[in-house]
C-alpha cells in the first residue's frame, strides 16, 4: 500500500504514448479511488509539471496534454468495473494499449472460490489482451512483501491461485523502513516471458534497479542497476 503502483504505471504509459500508432489509444480502466487524482498525475508525468503548476494555468495545461498525446487516452472511471463494460470501450476505441487498475476488483466472473475467480479473470484478461493489446494490470503484494527491497513472484497476492501463470511479465516494487524509504524503491522483474528487442539486454530480463520515486510528477528515475 501506498509504494508506487499507480505512479509506476502512469510513468511509463506517458512514455508509451508516443508508441501507440494513430487512429490507436490508451484506454485506462481505474476502479480504485480517486480517479480525479490520477487524471492529474497523467498530466503531470506527461508534461513534467507539479499539482501547483497545472492548476495555475488550466488552459495552457489542457493544450499541452493534447498536442503531447494525451488526446489518445480514453479514461474510464468506474467504483465497479464490469468485464462487458471494459470489452464495449475496447471495441470502440482501438486500444493500442490497455491498463486495468485494479484487475483483481473487475465484475463479471462467478465461481464458488475466490482462487477460480482470480483465474477466470486473468485467462479472460490475457484473451483481451490477444485481441486487442497488451494490458497492464496492478496488484498488490501479500503481507510477505512489507519492508522487503525485491519482491518475488511467490510474494503477490493470491500467487497460489491460477493467475501468476497467465502473466507474461511481473514487476516488483518494494520499499523499505529508512530515512529515504519514502523515496527509494526497489524495481526487481521476478517473471519475464517477454522475448524483446535488438535494444533487449538478456542481463536485465530478470534485473533489479534501485529507482527514486518523484511523487510529484509521478514519475521513477534510475540511480542504480543491479543485473
Amino acid at each position: 500500500v501506498e509504494t508506487g503502483k499507480t505512479a509506476m504505471w502512469v510513468s511509463e504509459v506517458t512514455h508509451m504514448l508516443g508508441q501507440i500508432p494513430e487512429g490507436q489509444t490508451l484506454c485506462i480502466f481505474f476502479n480504485e479511488e480517486g480517479g480525479k487524482e490520477v487524471i492529474y498525475r497523467l498530466y503531470s508525468a506527461l508534461l513534467k509539471r507539479t499539482y501547483g503548476q497545472l492548476v495555475a494555468h488550466p488552459a495552457d495545461a489542457e493544450k499541452a496534454f493534447m498536442a503531447a498525446g494525451g488526446n489518445k487516452i480514453v479514461f474510464i472511471d468506474r467504483p465497479t468495473l464490469h468485464k462487458n463494460e471494459i470489452e464495449r470501450v475496447c471495441a470502440r476505441y482501438n486500444p493500442g494499449l490497455i491498463v486495468i487498475d485494479n484487475i483483481d476488483k473487475v465484475a463479471g466472473f462467478e465461481a464458488d472460490r475466490r482462487d477460480l475467480v482470480l483465474g477466470a479473470i486473468y485467462k479472460w484478461a490475457r484473451t483481451l489482451a490477444k485481441t486487442y493489446a497488451p494490458i497492464l494490470s496492478v496488484g498488490q503484494a501479500d503481507t510477505t512483501g512489507h519492508n522487503t527491497k525485491w519482491l518475488n513472484e511467490n510474494q503477490m497476492a493470491d500467487s497460489k491461485t491460477g493467475k501468476p501463470a497467465e502473466i507474461d511479465f511481473i514487476i516488483g516494487i518494494g520499499r523499505v523502513e529508512s530515512e529515504t524509504g519514502e523515496t527509494v524503491r526497489y524495481i526487481s522483474i521476478p517473471k519475464n516471458k517477454l522475448r524483446g528487442d535488438k535494444n533487449t539486454d538478456e542481463k536485465f530480463r530478470h534485473g533489479k534497479f534501485e529507482t527514486l520515486l518523484l511523487a510529484e510528477y509521478s514519475a521513477y528515475k534510475d540511480i542504480g542497476m543491479l543485473a
